[in-house]
């Protein structure tokens, strides 16, 4: 009997860029213009209650002054959220608004819709496009951190650059709602 030895090596920068600071929604429509979004035109932008009318509807409304096609799903602020159901209710509103895999998703919003939709675009369609537009008020190492979680793994699920934005509203957290 011969034998030999199958060199497999696998090496893979997963690098990628953390931009931190103030009035970065411009610089998020200017990079998906400069192909961050990987070419998508339609976006499926992710986050809480909370966080909605303090930036989700301001990204929206530039997507589309931009000419991206657009819609924000919501769902219930806090960590009581962050369960499978939450998941299946985004993704099925997703599918009744045609989404596909054409789209590319945007997570605004802390750890929690983060999380949710890094798991929903890993997933969506066998994997779609996912950036993030972080607005908490934790401070950037915690930041970054939960940012990553649940996010990094196989090519479909692509973070290719995290923003996140301190501007000059007070920052806001949702009220613990763990029963």
């Amino acid at each position: 009997m011969s034998c030999f030895r199958v060199e497999l090596k696998k090496v893979v920068d997963d690098s990628y860029d953390v931009q931190i600071g103030k009035n970065l929604i411009d610089t998020l429509i200017h990079d998906i213009e400069n192909g961050l979004a990987q070419g998508k035109k339609r976006f499926a932008i992710i986050t809480d209650s909370t966080v909605k009318s303090l930036y989700a509807d301001l990204i929206a409304e530039k997507l589309e002054k931009a000419g991206y096609a657009n819609d924000i799903f919501v769902f219930p602020a806090g960590e009581k959220s962050k369960v499978r159901a939450t998941k299946e209710t985004l993704e099925d509103a997703m599918l009744a608004k045609g989404y596909r895999r054409d789209c590319c998703v945007i997570a605004v919003g802390g750890g929690v819709v983060t999380d949710l939709a890094g798991f929903l675009a890993g997933t969506y369609g066998r994997g779609v496009p996912f950036k993030i537009k972080g607005v908490t008020g934790a401070k950037p190492s915690r930041r970054i951190k939960n940012k990553i979680i649940g996010v990094r793994g196989g090519a479909p699920t692509l973070l290719k650059r995290a923003v996140a934005e301190n501007d000059n509203r007070k920052p806001t957290r949702a009220k613990n709602n763990k029963k």
